[in-house]
């Protein structure tokens, strides 16, 4: 059998054992070390019985997981630095941008006599 026949039957077989994506997402396991496994010993139960968890985890629970995570790990110094200067930036953008528009306002009435410039 060729590698990428023995490649594909693998794809298919952790299509239909999903937890085994959920494993290597949470870093507790390796696709190769879960291909070696399902070329070793095929798709006995026994064997893929310890990567089932025994809760099943919906994908909103995960992502709320992950952001709790994401916020845990921000560091508030940084963000409060990174803040100040976006605000700073917004406020130079704010005031070219009121310079522009006084200096557009302006009009120059023209003489009435003066019809072209001769």
């Amino acid at each position: 059998m060729s590698d990428q026949n023995k490649i594909n039957e693998f794809k298919d077989f952790v299509k239909t054992a999903p937890y085994l994506n959920d494993q290597v997402s949470e870093g507790k396991a390796s696709w190769q070390e879960l291909y070696q496994i399902w070329d070793l010993y095929g798709e006995d139960q026994a064997v893929w019985s310890r990567y089932q968890s025994s809760e099943p985890t919906s994908a909103s629970s995960k992502s709320f997981d992950a952001i709790l995570n994401m916020v845990k790990n921000v560091d508030l110094n940084s963000l409060e630095h990174n803040i100040k200067s976006v605000q700073k930036f917004l406020s130079v953008i704010q005031s070219f941008v009121s310079e522009s528009k006084e200096e557009s306002n302006v009009y120059n009435k023209r003489p009435f006599f003066k019809y072209f410039d001769d």
